[in-house]
């Protein structure tokens, strides 16, 4: 499977980068993290940020639903063989015969600090990703290790990590402790989820959610 031909086909025009939500009309941003509770408690801060997570993980994948994991690890340009060395897939997936048909293609960084003559050799996007069910999947530590990103604890993801569930046409990306984005294909598809997390919804961009998922989007 090539993932850009089937991002061009069902998400034309998204780019496959943070924030998602701003990105695509069809889009969910749900709070993670309690900031009031932030260096208060850190461990009840966590505790949320971990139950919230794994719930819309639970709710936007069924076990059998087809998935591709995709990773973006940033690198200096590297040969093939060298660059499929990311222990993500590995530590994560439980079927470890599939791994062979993990894929990987370069892409130039087109950040801000992409641009900075000073930086040689130049960074690239390392993407991989791997085709297999929600049930492959070692979801809980992973999704935890993707909130302790920032956090002094292990598991630790410094990789960006998307789930495109080519099932339901959603792609879920966890951006960090504070939040996570949910895209997908039509309304109808999240607007169960939108209803039952309600509460979850990021306050400041509730009133644009709203909009999409009542029918008054522009």
């Amino acid at each position: 499977m090539n993932i850009t031909d089937y991002l061009n086909a069902k998400f034309p025009g998204l780019s496959l980068e943070p924030p998602l939500f701003y990105g695509w009309k069809t889009a969910i941003r749900f709070e993670l993290g309690d900031p009031e509770l932030f260096g208060i408690d850190g461990e009840h801060y966590l505790e949320r940020v971990y139950v919230r997570a794994a719930e819309l993980f639970k709710a936007l994948h069924h076990p059998e639903d087809d998935i591709v994991l995709v990773a973006d690890a940033f690198f200096t340009k590297v040969s093939k063989g060298q660059a499929h060395k990311l222990n993500l897939y590995q530590r994560y997936i439980k079927n470890k015969k599939i791994l062979r048909h993990i894929r990987m293609e370069m892409i130039p960084d087109d950040s801000d600090e992409s641009d900075d003559a000073s930086i040689d050799p130049p960074w690239y996007i390392h993407r991989y990703w791997l085709a297999c069910k929600t049930g492959e999947i070692k979801y809980m530590p992973l999704i935890q290790a993707i909130c302790n990103q920032d956090m002094a604890l292990r598991p630790k993801m410094k990789h960006r990590v998307f789930f495109i569930n080519l099932t339901q046409g959603t792609i879920f990306h966890i951006y960090d402790d504070r939040g996570c984005d949910v895209i997908s294909v039509t309304p109808d598809t999240l607007r169960e989820v939108y209803k039952k997390y309600n509460g979850w919804i990021l306050e400041h961009d509730r009133e644009a959610i709203d909009r999409v998922f009542n029918g008054k989007a522009e």
